[in-house]
């Protein structure tokens, strides 16, 4: 079928399957629902097959063509892909986000995948299957980190700066949770990396100045710190808060959801950190003002994680 002929072994041949195959998508790819799992293999078997830039462009084409018809469905099979992502299917994700139509929908599911579900897989295997587990050190869900990685390679791209200034206050307030997630949890594992890398990916992107420096110095090393990770986020958000007041109300209303950590414990502390950083930024808007201080007064509870209420200590003596 023309799916598996895009890796024909004579180039010519190749490409002009590609060529039919991408006009075909154009005009029936909603009828394509029922198998978008094995077009998406086949497309990057194709990849790795292909011999020039031509062909390897054609396929692209008729990845980006089906994402048209079908974005979450072939962007959630992509994460599925084993991490560190392939070559192939970070250039997938690449040619996605460069069609205008896409790329914001792309992102925002994106970001959903980051923050949305467990980081950490600790259902108990069945006996029968002999599976190695350790209670003390549960293997990692896959889809929060391979989005992350997603984000960053997405982000790594010039075509997406618009975007990036668009969507601004969801991908930074996104990427602070991701990466408070991926360091507080319940268990003594580190997984900050990835998230790093994606930050330092929107800030290259966006272009912020601000938090290209925080990012290039101390604050880096803090994030990757169990015992420090709460510095890190502190000096990203005065950075933000300092050159990007007129954003300050829409990134208080959308990390509000957060407050309560849910399946991650590092969100509330990531949250109340970032709100009192915020807070001296605020003097020109009092609703946002107010909202935080009453925040901060609802984080002072008996049963209130000691370093919530420390932190919300802080914000309202300054």
């Amino acid at each position: 079928e023309l799916v598996h002929a895009t890796s024909h072994p004579v180039d010519v041949c190749a490409c002009g399957v590609c060529v039919v195959l991408n006009a075909m998508i154009v005009q029936r790819g909603d009828l394509m629902s029922a198998e978008i799992s094995r077009y998406v293999d086949e497309f990057l078997r194709s990849l790795e097959a292909s011999r020039s830039i031509l062909n390897t462009n054609g396929i692209l084409s008729c990845m980006r063509g089906l994402s048209r018809h079908h974005l979450n469905e072939v962007v959630g099979h992509l994460l599925k892909s084993e991490l560190p992502h392939s070559v192939n299917v970070v250039k997938s994700l690449q040619v996605i986000a460069k069609d205008p139509k896409l790329v914001e929908d792309m992102m925002d599911s994106l970001c959903e995948m980051c923050t949305l579900g467990k980081i950490f897989d600790d259902t108990i295997p069945d006996p029968k299957k002999k599976q190695k587990y350790n209670p003390d050190a549960p293997p990692l869900m896959h889809l929060p980190q391979s989005a992350t990685c997603a984000l960053g390679e997405v982000l790594s791209i010039s075509e997406t700066q618009e975007t990036a200034d668009s969507l601004f206050v969801l991908l930074f307030c996104t990427l602070m949770l991701r990466l408070a997630s991926a360091i507080e949890s319940a268990y003594e594992i580190q997984t900050p990396q990835d998230a790093v890398a994606a930050m330092q990916a929107f800030a290259d992107c966006a272009q912020d100045e601000d938090l290209q420096k925080v990012l290039a110095g101390d604050a880096t090393r803090k994030l990757c710190k169990k015992a420090e990770w709460v510095g890190g986020i502190a000096e990203l958000a005065v950075a933000f808060a300092a050159n990007q007041q007129d954003l300050l109300e829409d990134s208080v209303d959308f990390l509000q959801q957060y407050l309560i950590g849910g399946d991650h414990p590092g969100h509330a502390v990531a949250v109340t950190t970032m709100l009192v950083e915020f807070l001296p930024h605020c003097a020109d808007n009092r609703s946002v003002l107010e909202q935080i201080v009453h925040t901060l007064m609802g984080r002072l509870g008996s049963n209130v994680d000691p370093r919530i209420k420390a932190q919300a200590l802080k914000g309202l003596g300054n």
